[in-house]
């Protein structure tokens, strides 16, 4: 179980191509990556406010402008962009999303990458 500290989450939506309901596109959360541990909030919500994107750029990651918002976390984008997309895989694999398994729809699965393991099945 995770602690009572904030956790950084990246989190994978369904949604093939354009949006076709206007404000609903993000309407079916698949899954939940926990990359980092919370050290400093109002640092990360400055950061966040405060950090243009960087389209384009090869190897830009936010996350490394400050590393004193995060405490334990995993900032490698292709690591954290591979384990998210095996994870819906596998929960996929499990019939986690078209009905057939027995599962708590009430809950996204949850993956902790910082301790590599699920938290939320």
């Amino acid at each position: 179980m995770l602690s009572n500290k904030d956790h950084l989450y990246v989190s994978l939506y369904a949604r093939g191509g354009s949006p076709t309901i206007p404000g609903k596109e993000d309407i079916m959360l698949l899954v939940h990556i926990m990359v980092g541990k919370v050290a400093d909030g109002n640092h990360l919500v400055d950061i966040l406010q405060n950090t243009p994107i960087q389209q384009g750029q090869a190897g830009w990651n936010w996350l490394k402008a400050s590393s004193k918002a995060l405490g334990t976390n995993v900032i490698e984008w292709e690591r954290v962009r591979n384990e998210a997309m095996r994870y819906c895989q596998q929960k996929k694999d499990q019939h986690r999303f078209d009905g057939q398994g027995n599962f708590d729809t009430s809950k996204a699965p949850t993956y902790d990458l910082v301790e590599r393991r699920e938290v939320i099945g």
